[in-house]
């Protein structure tokens, strides 16, 4: 087995605009040659973290992980008033296009994210902000009998900037989590399909325009709080895979251009 070694410095807080491109990622795994499918080239998925060692310039807290294959995951609006999941995945992933509704007008509508997996962190690129108001949203997560909703607990997320009292920005908005033990897959819960782990973001108070996103990324992360200025967090051979990966990512909770990851990766779990 052959192990990569990475050493870069990382200036981003997660993934910045990148999503759904290949720039800013610490290592994609390799694609490979299907011959029955035409020569079609595929991504490798899975991946494997040996050891790592994130050096932080400013305390706050920092993590290591993995960018899912985007066929591992689904997104789309959900309209509250018949508890109404529309599909918009190919909006979700595709490169730059405006076109996926983060919220409406309408109190209590907003998106989903939906996984087979519990998945760890999600990162949105707001390309069309929304109405600079005193807009306010919440995310909650199906609860573990899959028939409803569990409110996210704060203490639980090591970022939220899904949740806030104005309407988002355009660039960057993150949720990072450590996934909690009481999420459920849905069983049911209005139109959404059977047996997904769902994360569900609302607008509960709205005033003006909708925002809008271009591009949303999905993945797994194992991280450390409060880590000091100048320290280090770092796992010298415990592994951590993921059979999902398609990409290794890092997350520091201030960009700071002194970070910097080291890390040995391979692909396969």
């Amino acid at each position: 087995m052959a192990w990569n070694i990475i050493n870069r410095s990382y200036p981003y807080i997660l993934r910045s605009t990148l999503q759904q491109t290949n720039e800013g990622l610490l290592h994609i795994n390799p694609r490979y040659t299907v011959p029955s499918l035409g020569g079609v080239s595929l991504p490798t998925e899975g991946m494997l973290l040996r050891r790592f060692e994130l050096a932080v310039s400013a305390t706050g807290i920092a993590g290591i992980g993995f960018r899912w294959a985007n066929r591992t995951w689904q997104a789309g609006q959900w309209t509250e008033v018949g508890s109404v999941f529309t599909d918009d995945t190919v909006d979700a992933q595709d490169i730059g296009a405006d076109d996926f509704a983060l919220e409406t007008t309408t109190v209590n509508d907003g998106f989903l994210i939906l996984s087979t997996r519990p998945f760890g962190w999600v990162s949105i690129n707001v390309t069309t902000a929304g109405a600079a108001t005193a807009n306010t949203h919440t995310v909650r997560y199906s609860n573990f009998a899959g028939t409803g909703w569990t409110a996210v607990d704060v203490q639980s997320a090591y970022e939220d900037t899904f949740t806030n009292a104005a309407d988002y920005a355009a660039g960057e908005i993150r949720f990072v989590w450590s996934p909690p033990s009481n999420w459920g897959k849905v069983t049911s819960i209005g139109t959404i399909p059977a047996g997904v782990y769902a994360l569900n973001v609302r607008a509960t108070v709205v005033a003006g325009a909708a925002a809008l996103a271009g591009s949303i990324e999905v993945g797994s992360i194992v991280a450390g709080r409060a880590v000091a200025a100048n320290g280090i967090y770092a796992n010298d051979w415990s592994t951590f895979s993921d059979q999902f990966a398609g990409a290794m990512i890092a997350y520091f909770s201030a960009a700071d251009g002194g970070d910097r990851v080291s890390a040995e990766v391979t692909t396969g779990v």
